[in-house]
């Protein structure tokens, strides 16, 4: 069996998000449920290690979830962050600009040097065509399109003036502010898009559903323990809550091929 944590995973948080999963892991056994004691770093696609059958525990993004993986896995929970822009299980993206640009509405970038994650992060890519189509913006609207290769990268490509904007997930960037503020150096937020459910932690579809269950009382209990209060400040956590696939298939539109790209 396998467990990850491959999205909010940041170097400085490796002896905190241990000492969380090893709680997690006690409150498995003492139910006679088997789990690894270290966390996997997964190697190459995350998808093929989403679907893995031994998966016990991953976290995986939104977007992936309704266009892919949805029938193959199983939704253990949504976590509660603390972080800016989360409310309940839901969280949003930033607009990242220049901290010296003056525009002060999305509709300024008009032409812009777009910068972005990965086509299939929902926080990067997909809430800002969703956000866009909703002012009716065209998804073409901005100019140069960069791919970053990660939420980190992209605030960098901002901060160096490779690109005028980018959108971030806020837990990720209360993150960053936390753990290496010198990333956000010459950059400010410029705006926020709708909130969305967060991204879920999942199991194997082959995961049964009652330690699917454990799974979920596990994590909450952890959450909850007041022993473990710097923990989960550490990795901004408060809770996890049951939040249903339809309502990712609401919240999340899929995109058609007439708007498949920005």
């Amino acid at each position: 069996m396998v467990i990850s944590y491959p999205m909010y995973n940041l170097p400085e948080m490796q002896q905190s998000l241990h000492a969380w999963w090893l709680a997690v892991q006690t409150r498995l056994k003492s139910q006679g449920i088997e789990a690894p004691e270290m966390i996997t770093e997964p190697e190459g696609d995350l998808f093929k290690h989403w679907l893995r059958k031994d998966l016990l525990l991953s976290q995986t993004c939104g977007f992936p979830l309704v266009s892919h993986l949805q029938s193959q896995v199983k939704l253990i929970g949504t976590p509660v962050f603390t972080a800016k822009g989360c409310e309940g299980p839901n969280y949003c993206s930033f607009y990242i600009v220049q901290a010296c640009d003056q525009h002060t509405t999305i509709q300024d970038f008009k032409g812009a040097r777009f910068t972005y994650n990965g086509i299939d992060s929902q926080s990067g890519f997909n809430a800002v065509r969703v956000n866009l189509l909703e002012q009716n913006i065209s998804p073409t609207f901005f100019g140069e399109k960069i791919l970053s290769g990660g939420h980190r990268q992209s605030i960098l490509n901002v901060s160096k003036d490779i690109a005028d904007i980018c959108a971030v997930d806020c837990v990720t960037h209360s993150l960053l502010e936390k753990y290496q503020p010198h990333v956000l150096e010459n950059t400010r937020i410029l705006a926020a898009t709708k909130k969305t459910p967060g991204l879920p932690l999942i199991t194997s579809i082959h995961t049964d559903d009652e330690t699917v269950e454990a799974l979920f009382n596990a994590i909450k209990q952890v959450c909850a323990d007041v022993a473990l209060k710097s923990v989960n400040d550490d990795l901004l956590l408060k809770d996890i809550q049951h939040v249903e696939l339809q309502s990712y298939y609401q919240a999340i539109p899929r995109p058609g091929s007439a708007i498949a790209k920005l």
